[in-house]
């Protein structure tokens, strides 16, 4: 339901530039979280999202010279884990997201390599996909099988090379940042998780353009 409203919103943004290029990237990286230190009654430890692979695809479309507006969804395998003393526990987990951006090129469409910067925000979805079973760590944490769903932002920057007429390829860099999801990573009672998790990707891809007249 809550891609629907992104890529309705999409189409309204797009539908309003009577001059633009639709454009359509897939691109693969990888994705590292910034874990979150906390106090629990058995004392400290750490809670994050596990390096992983990402993938992503977006569909948009470039208006004026220097701006795209983009509908992404965006897949991130990874682990949920606890850390404390030295030891770990993980539980098999992935992570999904739908996010509209905006994309501000530092150069005009003529130009074969475009740096830009890109902010955007929607929603992320983070997945334990494991059976719940005794887990060592359970004094700072667990885990559970379910869905917690976030609010995302996002922003960063890239480029784009464009060596052919109608197909760039794109190196972008992006900090994806969400509340944590603490219904699936579970801090013990007493404990005072809270805040920001913080996913930096890096991805390289290949994008496609071409143009639609009315």
């Amino acid at each position: 339901m809550l891609q629907c409203r992104l890529l309705f919103l999409l189409a309204i943004l797009t539908s309003c530039v009577p001059a633009a290029d639709w454009q359509v990237t897939g691109a693969a990286g990888f994705g590292a979280y910034h874990y979150l230190t906390y106090q629990a009654p058995a004392g400290a430890a750490s809670a994050g999202i596990g390096p992983r692979y990402a993938l992503e695809a977006t569909i948009g479309r470039q208006f004026g010279g220097r701006f795209a507006v983009e509908a992404a969804y965006s897949f991130q395998d990874g682990d949920f884990e606890i850390a404390s003393g030295g030891r770990k526990t993980a539980f098999d987990a992935n992570a999904h997201a739908v996010h509209v951006d905006l994309l501000v090129y530092l150069r005009r469409r003529s130009a074969a390599l475009r740096p830009y910067a890109v902010a955007g925000a929607g929603a992320k979805f983070y997945h334990g996909v494991e059976a719940m079973n005794p887990r060592p760590l359970a004094e700072f944490g667990s885990f559970r099988d379910g869905i917690d769903t976030r609010a995302l932002a996002s922003f960063g920057g890239g480029v784009e090379w464009a060596p052919w007429p109608h197909w760039a390829l794109r190196l972008d860099v992006r900090d994806y940042a969400t509340p944590f999801p603490a219904t699936v990573i579970v801090p013990a009672p007493g404990s005072n998780l809270s805040g920001w998790l913080h996913d930096l990707v890096a991805t390289a891809g290949i994008t496609l353009r071409w143009s639609m007249s009315r």
